[in-house]
């Protein structure tokens, strides 16, 4: 460690895993030391001695070679401190370690793993008088000393996310999520820092009707947590990863497709995350995918008659606007249709992957994606390697169907039955319209059914279809 002077004394500059606080068992008021770290990204340190505070600095002009050193500041008369208590299962940084009557206090709050924020107050002399900021998470500095107090309770990354989707007043959290609000569109940007893994008693991610939400993955994980390692079963019952309300907008991002995400395709074409090959040998194949991931979902519900609960959607139950440009919808499954996607509202798909999702029952449709009286555009893209039981192994139509461009590759149907057909796109009802330019095309190749009949690379049951341009079939 290198030694920086702070007020006529020699303080220690700690090395990264430590931090400088107060020493306990000093006789000399306002003495320092160095103690092991159990937060991460701190950035203040306080004093109690009430006429000194501490700050870490920049650009030393102690006469050290340090760039970074530990400093000592006499309060001036106008000055009142704002001082951060203990505070357990968490951290809270501030903007101003000192600051004059009227300034705008802005903090930072950053829950423990497991945990997330209950309240957060500030007060002057009397704790039980405290004002409640944990919505603002800022005040303007009284005429007095402040104390900040917090209170954590156990919670997780994925209710953090939640809130912010659903549009409740939650900033930035460091590592977690970083969250940006256009006031002239209306539009919350979240980008995610890390991966979140939904727990026990999580709910699907809702944007409510009236929200505007961009998600970027930016190479994480959303990981509804539902689908058995064995692929055969449901883990905690069904829920999809994200469903988007009548009246909600989601649009999809990925700002980071490099980073890797180690995991296997199971018998059923299931793919799984798992940083280790499962081991029931010889039924699963290794399968590394990059970039952003949506996935572990096992469908909402969409409809119910005849004493029969259909769920569908195992990634996203679509009934708004859903744009997706880049991303990874993977690894969801459901016992009815849109392995996938099951939309009833408008989805846009302008790049991304929708992949090795999986519909389980016999008369099961749409393993990649089930458009069920909603308008689907497809402008550029990828849907492959997903299963259906009946049919639309890619894609099942009952509304609104117009491909661009893209791939529907290496599709699957089940079944062999009257109703059955279309390994890559089966169109039921509605309009189904694959009509390129001249300067991309649409591929529908590779698609099988495992039973002994040719269900075409696209079924047409009823409706109508259009063809033009660079389609290859």
């Amino acid at each position: 460690m290198n030694d920086a002077v702070a007020n006529g004394y020699i303080i220690p500059k700690p090395t990264d895993g430590f931090k400088v606080g107060l020493r306990t068992d000093s006789t000399k008021e306002g003495d320092l030391h160095v103690l092991s770290a159990e937060k991460e990204q701190v950035k203040y340190f306080f004093s109690d001695n009430p006429e000194f505070y501490v700050v870490f600095n920049n650009n030393s002009t102690t006469g050290t070679t340090s760039d970074d050193y530990i400093e000592l500041k006499k309060i001036t008369g106008s000055e009142h401190t704002v001082n951060v208590g203990n505070i357990d299962n968490g951290a809270v940084y501030t903007d101003k370690q000192v600051a004059t009557s009227g300034t705008d206090i802005h903090l930072t709050v950053v829950p423990d793993p497991g945990f997330v924020l209950k309240s957060l107050k500030y007060f002057t002399t009397n704790k039980e008088s405290a004002t409640d900021i944990t919505e603002s998470k800022s005040f303007s500095m009284p005429n007095a000393n402040v104390s900040i107090m917090a209170e954590f309770e156990e919670g997780s990354y994925w209710e953090l996310l939640s809130d912010a989707m659903a549009g409740e007043n939650q900033a930035t959290v460091p590592d977690v999520l970083r969250v940006s609000d256009d006031a002239s569109t209306g539009v919350r940007t979240i980008t995610l820092l890390t991966d979140i893994t939904a727990g026990t008693g999580d709910s699907a991610l809702v944007v409510p009707a009236g929200e505007k939400v961009v998600l970027d993955l930016n190479g994480h994980v959303l990981d509804r947590g539902r689908v058995e390692a064995d692929g055969t079963t449901f883990s905690n019952d069904h829920g999809s990863v994200i469903e988007v309300a009548e009246g909600g907008e989601l649009t999809i991002d990925d700002s980071n497709k490099t980073l890797e995400h180690a995991g296997y395709i199971d018998a059923n074409s299931l793919w799984h995350l798992s940083a280790e090959n499962h081991p029931i040998a010889g039924t699963e194949t290794a399968k590394t995918i990059k970039g952003g991931i949506i996935t572990g979902g096992t469908g909402g519900i969409f409809d119910s008659y005849s004493g029969r609960t259909f769920y569908g959607g195992g990634g996203i139950l679509l009934r708004g606007k859903l744009t997706l440009n880049n991303g990874n919808i993977v690894g969801n499954k459901t016992s009815d249709d849109g392995g996938g996607i099951y939309s009833e509202g408008t989805f846009a798909m302008n790049g991304g992957e929708i992949l090795y999702n999986y519909c389980t029952k016999s008369d099961s449709r749409g393993g990649g994606v089930n458009n069920s009286f909603g308008i689907f555009t497809m402008k550029d893209g990828i849907i492959r390697n997903n299963t259906a039981g009946a049919g639309g192994g890619g894609i099942l139509n009952l509304g609104t169907t117009d491909i661009k461009a893209g791939m529907i590759i290496n599709n699957e149907v089940l079944q062999c039955s009257p109703d059955a057909g279309g390994t890559g796109i089966a169109n039921y009802v509605g309009t189904l319209s694959l009509e390129s330019d001249d300067k991309k095309e649409i591929v529908v190749t590779g698609n099988t059914s495992t039973a002994e009949c040719d269900n075409g690379a696209i079924a047409i049951l009823s409706g109508t279809i259009n063809i033009s341009g660079k389609v290859l079939i």
